[in-house]
């Protein structure tokens, strides 16, 4: 029955429930939404035909969306935000085992497979295929002001992204962006045994020709891992925008275009991010300082002690390398039938500080 409330299912406030084998289909907005829920669990539940998203669950603790099918959405197909990163109170939220295809059909960007926010949070397992713009989005500039802020010590594994993006430009299947001086604050975050297949622009674009990547950290997001995925038919397998301290290794690429782009946008166009000294809450109005929102979370958040003894390196980053790609490894990678395996020059990446070692093309 169609339902013209925000939610055909609503759950507020609620705790200690499990809703489970259920069809919920043709709403007029959110399929099922969950906010601000402790212990609450989405079990093989049919979220179809809805004008906005299949499930939306945030402020949500202990929770997990398992077993699922999320289909033809009007915008995106599963939101799950849980943890508060300015505290570093985990969500300890679980996604998996989902099935998600054929989201965004209304409006087309910015509305993920899968958005996501928080802290220690895991995402694994699922199938996200046949989205026009970001099959992964989330965390950077995408999280709450209000509640997660960041994305931090988060797992993305076994995943499979297919078909992503092919109506986009400029954007990743898995997309994470560090404007509004969010870069350099969503650590530990890891990317490990996934498939990437598929990752392309079909149907060209307008004044902007079409850059599409598998693993998108954009805007000098840093301080990830990727780790032992596996990239097929991408225009671009990862991609490193200005970032540093990130780990890719033991990775395989096939017939990518190029496996791996880094690039040192901090010196350049987006070195008013980083050569600054306003110290900033991220995602607050007017804050574009990604070294000033690092300190902020180190001397200002609640749990700002933690953040130090856990981050002390985001203490010197203005005077280590300060605006550079400083400190990545991209190690022991194995491609084939690309066009090239890195985008940048070894006499750059060693200028900045990164290592590119052992990568080694292969026959396939």
């Amino acid at each position: 029955m169609l339902s013209l409330k925000k939610a055909v299912v609503a759950l507020h406030s609620t705790r200690h429930v499990v809703i489970s084998n259920m069809s919920v289909l043709d709403g007029r907005g959110v399929g099922l939404m969950a906010t601000n829920v402790t212990d609450v669990h989405l079990a093989s539940i049919v979220s179809s035909l809805h004008g906005q998203q299949g499930i939306v669950m945030t402020s949500a603790t202990d929770s997990s969306i398992t077993g699922c099918s999320v289909s033809e959405t009007g915008c995106g197909a599963v939101r799950a935000h849980g943890g508060d990163a300015a505290m570093l109170a985990r969500g300890n939220l679980t996604v998996s085992n989902n099935s998600i295809t054929r989201f965004a059909l209304w409006k087309r960007t910015y509305q993920a497979g899968i958005h996501w926010a928080g802290v220690a949070n895991s995402f694994t397992d699922n199938n996200v295929s046949n989205g026009p713009h970001n099959c992964f989005l989330g965390g950077g500039n995408e999280a709450d002001p209000s509640s997660t802020l960041a994305g931090v010590d988060c797992l993305f594994e076994g995943n499979s992204l297919e078909g992503c993006a092919f109506e986009a430009a400029d954007t990743g299947a898995f997309y994470v962006c560090g404007q509004m001086g969010s870069a350099f604050i969503n650590r530990n975050n890891t990317i490990r045994n996934n498939m990437f297949r598929d990752i392309r622009n079909t149907v060209g674009t307008g004044v902007q020709s079409a850059s599409v990547q598998a693993i998108y950290l954009d805007d000098q997001m840093s301080g990830w891992t990727i780790e032992d995925n596996r990239f097929i038919n991408n225009q671009v397998g990862s991609f490193i925008g200005g970032g540093r301290d990130t780990v890719v290794q033991r990775n395989y690429y096939e017939s990518c275009d190029t496996a791996q782009h880094i690039d040192d946008r901090g010196l350049g166009w987006q070195k008013t991010t980083c050569d600054c000294t306003l110290i900033c809450e991220p995602l607050s109005p007017g804050c574009s300082c990604n070294t000033g929102g690092a300190l902020w979370m180190l001397s200002k958040a609640a749990a700002a002690a933690t953040w130090s003894a856990r981050f002390p390196d985001l203490k010197n980053i203005s005077g280590d390398r300060l605006c550079q790609p400083a400190h990545n490894v991209i190690s022991d990678n194995t491609y084939c039938k690309c066009g090239k395996f890195i985008d940048a020059e070894h006499t750059q990446t060693s200028s900045w500080g990164t290592t590119v070692e052992n990568n080694v093309e292969v026959t396939c």
